[in-house]
């Protein structure tokens, strides 16, 4: 299940405790008994290649930027990270913090970056507030790792920057093509850039370039539409096994980063618990069993909060550097953690 059915469950659940019955569409009766509906594609990996020929032995980066085809079966969707003498993910002190933002020093984000966009193209739209925190933390944290990290050898280094965002496919296709699907429903939206303008951008203060890389992150998420979905469901079909299927990342390159977003995923559901005298949360928080590499998310937040929150797990030399950084701490209202 990915987050919108988990928003799902959320919600149902919150309804219940107001004693409210749910919506025809989201149960199925089993006697007395109310189920919620979720309804999972069971075939959506299963092997249906007609011939030999058919059958998936590799996965071309061109076409398919997200996936690498490992034979080793270690997936499904499990970064293939090279035995390349570098230092193993396990071995890398881990840690995370929470940077809050307020929407007004987002509003000033978005002002600046649409000012700059004008002047390019009198036509342009502003950027979402997604895509804006998106680029501002991938410059950032990708400027702090590639000071303070050495988990790589200088020549394994990418010669891109990658972003990676969780996109949900069902928004973006036709209603019969997501007809009720209710499993993991997310596709992953990989931007890449070259390093060297990534780790440029807000030398000075400059707008521009983080106007540049949001619209590039938003014309990326743009691609995921039908033929994005038609050609990785058929991609998942010629694999005869699914744990062939591997993600193309290494968590030790500094320049990429795994962004996703929680905030409207059930922050909205009203509550009445017994003894519990609020309706919504005060806050919403992550659990992790241990701490990423690489990885920030955007914690669920009610409309009228008035700030976003980022759940941001780099290695601990390189979070000590982001603290100390001036141009990403300028934004920042305050850091829990």
């Amino acid at each position: 299940m990915d987050g919108a059915g988990t928003a799902k469950v959320l919600e149902c659940f919150a309804a219940q405790t107001r004693g409210e019955e749910l919506d025809a569409s989201s149960i199925w009766k089993k006697g007395e008994t109310s189920i919620l509906n979720l309804y999972v594609d069971m075939d959506l990996l299963r092997y249906t290649a007609d011939n030999e020929d058919d059958k998936c032995t590799a996965i071309d980066e061109r076409e398919f930027p997200e996936y690498q085809f490992d034979p080793h079966c270690r997936g499904p969707t499990q970064p293939i990270i090279p035995n390349d003498g570098g230092t193993s993910t396990s071995d890398i002190p881990k840690t995370g913090k929470i940077f809050i933002f307020t929407t007004a020093a987002l509003k000033e984000m978005k002002a600046g970056s649409f000012a700059e966009l004008k002047k390019l193209n009198p036509d342009a739209s502003p950027q979402s507030t997604y895509a804006l925190l998106a680029a501002l933390a991938w410059t950032r944290i990708a400027i702090a790792r590639v000071q303070t990290e050495n988990f790589l050898l200088p020549h394994e280094r990418s010669d891109r920057a990658k972003m990676s965002n969780p996109v949900n496919w069902k928004l973006r296709v036709s209603s019969s093509a997501a007809c009720g699907y209710s499993g993991n429903g997310v596709a992953k939206a990989v931007t890449v850039l070259h390093p060297d303008f990534l780790l440029s951008v807000h030398r000075g203060g400059c707008f521009k370039q983080l106007a540049l890389i949001a619209r590039e992150i938003n014309s990326t998420i743009l691609r995921v539409d039908s033929d994005f979905v038609i050609s990785r469901k058929n991609l998942y079909r010629r694999l005869v096994e699914p744990r062939q299927l591997g993600l193309r990342w290494d968590y030790r390159q500094p320049t990429h980063l795994n962004f996703n977003s929680w905030r409207h995923m059930g922050a909205e559901a009203k509550w009445s618990l017994p003894g519990v005298s609020v309706t919504y949360p005060d806050a919403i928080r992550k659990l992790p069993g241990e701490w990423g590499i690489g990885d920030v998310l955007i914690l669920l937040g009610r409309a009228d909060s008035g700030r976003y929150e980022l759940l941001i797990s780099p290695p601990e030399v390189s979070m000590k550097a982001l603290c100390e950084d001036d141009c990403w701490m300028t934004w920042v209202d305050r850091v829990v953690g």
